[in-house]
């Protein structure tokens, strides 16, 4: 049976595809956030990855959960309002970067 590992260097590698993909992305604001979305996942991860080593408790794992979970909530809903008040996602027509 085939066993693969995942080690800390496949979860750095994973972290700078998804920030290539962030800085490449310039057309909807839905796929940005996604992509910033597995940009923190995929940090905490690592964090989580680090603090195994050091037997830190499971509370701490918890709270960064919940930060994600909150900060993910907090970008859908302003994409929610962008779209309702400009029509679409693009991040050429967004006010917002004009700033």
């Amino acid at each position: 049976m085939l066993y693969w590992q995942i080690t800390s260097d496949h979860l750095v590698e994973l972290f700078k595809f998804s920030l290539m993909m962030f800085v490449i992305n310039k057309t909807h604001m839905m796929t940005n956030l996604m992509i910033a979305e597995f940009m923190a996942v995929s940090a905490s991860l690592i964090a989580f990855w680090k603090m195994t080593s050091l037997s830190i408790e499971l509370f701490v794992a918890m709270f960064t959960m919940v930060l994600l979970i909150a900060e993910s909530v907090v970008g859908l809903s302003m994409l929610i309002s962008i779209i309702r008040t400009q029509t679409n996602d693009y991040l050429k027509s967004s006010s917002v970067l004009k700033y």
